[in-house]
């Protein structure tokens, strides 16, 4: 991974390419998040860019929604945007932040809405963004909890597989662990399901260790 600062010009409302560049957008994956212009696209502030010069990718991670200019536009046979900026080129611009679009930000990422972040260190650099404050021990066991195995549930962090991983918010968090936890969440279908048709042991999560008031 390319550093960021190494990468672009970056001033107070704007951001250049220093080398060419490309920047893929992909409309399915941003969903509603996504809002088109005739000259930019509004993206949530994640964009992955690619340096060809370097063959590597440089992160650009903001708490607020960017304007993205398009630049060079083609699509893709996936049907994603393509944008290629020469050096010099505005990559992205942005007047002014919106303290609610931020605060906003922070509740979608905690509560797993924001599915297309692949990579644990580009969410809590994001997060961590918002929540400066926080520290970031902390967050990071938050958001290892976050990135789930769509197969099994568990916490990727378990077999180091990100790529495919799922992002499960808090809520829901406490309704995929165990059938014990998930009563405290008013899941009774599943606790029943899992704890009296299937017969599933508890995982002993520590949701479940205070159900059963075991303090130890």
């Amino acid at each position: 991974m390319l550093k960021t600062f190494d990468s672009f010009d970056i001033t107070k409302h704007e951001i250049r390419a220093k080398y060419v560049s490309r920047v893929v957008v992909d409309p399915n994956q941003y969903g509603d998040d996504l809002v088109e212009t005739a000259k930019r696209l509004i993206v949530p502030g994640i964009l992955d860019v690619y340096i060809p010069e370097f063959e590597d990718y440089a992160h650009i991670v903001l708490d607020y929604n960017i304007n993205v200019m398009r630049s060079d536009e083609s699509i893709d046979d996936e049907g994603r945007y393509v944008f290629t900026y020469d050096p010099g080129d505005l990559i992205a611009e942005q007047k002014y932040k919106n303290n609610r679009d931020v605060m906003r930000t922070a509740i979608s990422l905690l509560q797993g809405r924001v599915k297309y972040i692949k990579n644990p260190n580009t969410l809590l650099t994001l997060i961590h963004n918002i929540l400066s404050d926080s520290d970031t021990v902390h967050l990071e066991l938050i958001i290892a909890n976050m990135f789930r195995d769509p197969m099994t549930g568990r916490p990727s962090r378990f077999n180091g597989k990100y790529k495919d991983a799922e992002i499960v918010g808090q809520i829901e968090q406490g309704k995929k662990n165990s059938w014990l936890s998930s009563i405290s969440y008013r899941e009774i279908d599943k606790a029943i399901n899992g704890g009296l048709v299937s017969g599933e042991d508890t995982e002993e999560n520590p949701i479940d260790k205070l159900l059963n008031e075991d303090f130890d």
